[in-house]
């Protein structure tokens, strides 16, 4: 069975945009708020995104460890639900962003910048959904 689009679009989109945003929201941190608070939040939302990544990625190798246990639709199921659960964090973000903007009270000092620097994080979980998806080949299927 080859991969769902769905996956093979995150695995192509994703890092662009995580890539993409981390660089803007470090130039405008750098020229708007100054060097400390600036340049930090970027990077530790890059830091976050990758530790929701190697996260999620570690809990679905740890069951592909444990193959014995689970069936490749138990596995497919469990990779879906991390990478729908970081989609709909990350719309959730989006919309508590974006609420403020409209309504005149977002205000891009450091608590901005903060919020937009870390709501892609959770597509780093999503990404690591997609990879982890790779590992299914080991689990027996139920319908074979």
């Amino acid at each position: 069975m080859e991969k769902p689009k769905y996956y093979i679009l995150t695995e192509l989109w994703v890092p662009k945009f995580l890539i993409t945003w981390h660089t803007l929201m470090l130039l405008i941190g750098l020229i708007f708020i100054g060097l400390p608070d600036g340049m930090i939040f970027p990077i530790l939302g890059v830091v976050f995104s990758y530790a929701i990544f190697y996260g999620v990625r570690e809990v679905l190798e740890f069951q592909h460890k444990n193959k014995g246990h689970m069936s490749r639709e138990l596995f497919d199921s469990a990779v879906f639900f991390f990478w729908i659960l970081n989609i709909l964090v990350f719309l959730m973000f989006i919309i508590s962003l974006i609420i403020p903007i409209f309504t005149g009270d977002f205000m891009i000092v450091n608590a901005g910048i903060f919020l937009l620097s870390f709501f892609p994080s959770s597509l780093g979980g999503a990404l690591g959904a997609c990879k982890a998806w790779e590992m299914r080949e080991v689990f027996e299927s139920k319908y074979n």
